[in-house]
């Protein structure tokens, strides 16, 4: 192996070192108030998803109650004018 070559080896791995050291972050144990306030925070995410979930069920019982609605109506509408058609048959014969 030639110097240059070494000299390149030990400046690149100096380098990644550098790059290392500078990518690790220092962590540290989280204090009582910060652990709270996480779960505080998860509670708070967990009932607005509750909420949501509760909003779109309601709106889905809305949705099948308006369908009932128009189904029923329709189908009196149906029958209706099959009353009046068998009404004006009978009539006519």
């Amino acid at each position: 192996m030639t110097i240059t070559s070494q000299l390149w080896r030990s400046k690149s791995s100096k380098m990644l070192d550098e790059q290392r050291h500078s990518m690790t972050v220092e962590t540290r144990p989280l204090s009582q108030l910060e652990k709270q306030m996480f779960r505080v925070s998860i509670l708070n995410l967990r009932v607005e998803k509750e909420k949501e979930r509760k909003r779109g069920e309601e709106k889905e019982k809305e949705k099948s109650k308006l369908m009932e609605q128009e189904n029923k109506v329709i189908i009196k509408t149906k029958t209706s004018i099959r009353f009046t058609k068998t009404q004006k048959e009978g009539k006519l014969e």
